[in-house]
């Protein structure tokens, strides 16, 4: 049992007796009959070099890099705690792969699998020469994912 507080850039995870599913706060009491961790909302980079295949089947490498961070409101970061945590509505019945690293290996095949969807309806030349949409689409893209995740 004690008081706990949280970083500036960390929340405080609750689960246990009293709470239904998780709560996320900066600062609580936590009794014995409960269980607490810190998940930190510091945004990580990805560094991901893509092989990808144009509409027109020319195939090329792609450098990105993207920065990923949880979204800063309740309901993300619940989704975000859980998948950090392993706590989901399957985790009694089997192992869930838990961490930061769990984490980055989702985002990681978002990214990959949307970005290679893009290219793939795509010529070279209009990637080249329409950057900004290309760019657009493939955050668009990959943005509607990392939401069922709380990420952005």
């Amino acid at each position: 049992m004690g008081y706990n507080v949280s970083d500036a850039n960390s929340y405080l995870v609750i689960t246990g007796g009293g709470i239904p599913d998780i709560k996320i706060v900066k600062k609580a009491w936590v009794w014995p009959w409960q269980k607490h961790s810190r998940i930190s909302i510091s945004p990580f980079d990805f560094e991901i070099t893509l092989q990808a295949m144009t509409i027109e089947k020319l195939q090329f490498s792609l450098p990105a890099v993207f920065t990923i961070g949880p979204a800063d409101d309740v309901e993300s970061l619940c989704r975000y705690a859980k998948i950090l945590t392993g706590k989901t509505a399957n985790s009694a019945k089997q192992p869930t792969a838990t961490g930061r690293n769990h984490v980055q290996d989702i985002v990681k095949g978002i990214i990959e699998g949307e970005t290679r969807v893009i290219v793939s309806s795509m010529t070279m030349e209009e990637i080249f020469k329409e950057r900004e949409v290309f760019k657009t689409a493939v955050i668009k893209n990959v943005q509607k994912e990392l939401d069922q995740f709380g990420l952005k």
